[in-house]
């Protein structure tokens, strides 16, 4: 009966924590992100439905995509000033790497919570459009979602502006997707499509590239979130 009262209070105490972080995470704004998430979604499928048009895993991709990026956007680029505007960003320097533990936790929630509502897409997705493998499918969807979380995290610990951080990661964002609409092929891309048929690329070259350029992104990350981290050591620049 103990070991029952004590799994459960460890249950309450854990749901309660993980509620506190998603309102600091995502200000309180989680359902619209996630109804602007669904809509884009249900949009690009319904369009398939409704005009009839063929549908592949590159399409499933990019439906996906958009509502991924819309999910980690908020609390990647908005979380530090929304720490300073709260003042909480005080007490996360008071306490030594405590802040470093925080914002780890904070990006491991929001891209956990983007990879469960991603997986729930893409399985419902076999049922709308068509058979979709999609544990490997939010898997590949994960990494590019991943880096540009990093990035933005990176961006906002030099800007501490969650608009000027938007600014920044949506234009560089938009460059790299109009790069990658010319050159599909490159493996140095943010929106690479690993499910893009390449027909006059032989198969074993763009293997090769998939996998480049899945290790570029994820190389890319850790070293944005490293240097987020780093730039977090600098109290003075947190106008505390």
């Amino acid at each position: 009966m103990q070991m029952l009262n004590d799994v459960k209070r460890v249950a309450q105490f854990s749901w309660a924590m993980f509620r506190y972080n998603m309102k600091i995470i995502f200000g309180g704004k989680f359902i619209y992100f996630f109804l602007a998430g669904m809509v884009a979604y249900l949009l690009g499928v319904g369009g398939d439905i409704y005009w009839g048009k063929p549908t592949d895993l590159s399409d499933v991709f990019h439906y996906l995509m958009f509502p991924a990026v819309l999910l980690v956007f908020y609390p990647s680029a908005f979380g530090v000033q929304n720490d300073m505007d709260q003042r909480t960003v005080e007490i996360l320097f008071t306490i030594p790497n405590y802040r470093f533990k925080v914002w780890l936790v904070r990006l491991f929630i929001a891209n956990v919570l983007v990879f469960l509502i991603i997986y729930l897409l893409a399985y419902l997705t076999q049922f709308l459009l068509m058979g979709v493998p999609y544990f490997e499918l939010s898997m590949q969807l994960m990494i590019p979602v991943f880096f540009l979380s990093t990035f933005a995290f990176m961006v906002s610990t030099r800007t501490r502006s969650g608009l000027g951080t938007a600014i920044i990661v949506v234009i560089v964002a938009f460059a790299f997707f109009v790069v990658y609409q010319n050159s599909p092929k490159t493996p140095y891309q943010i929106f690479f499509n690993p499910y893009r048929v390449i027909k006059d690329m032989h198969q074993l070259v763009w293997e090769n590239a998939k996998f480049n350029n899945r290790l570029y992104l994820l190389v890319g990350s850790f070293m944005c979130l490293l240097y987020g981290l780093m730039n977090l050591q600098k109290r003075e620049k947190f106008k505390i």
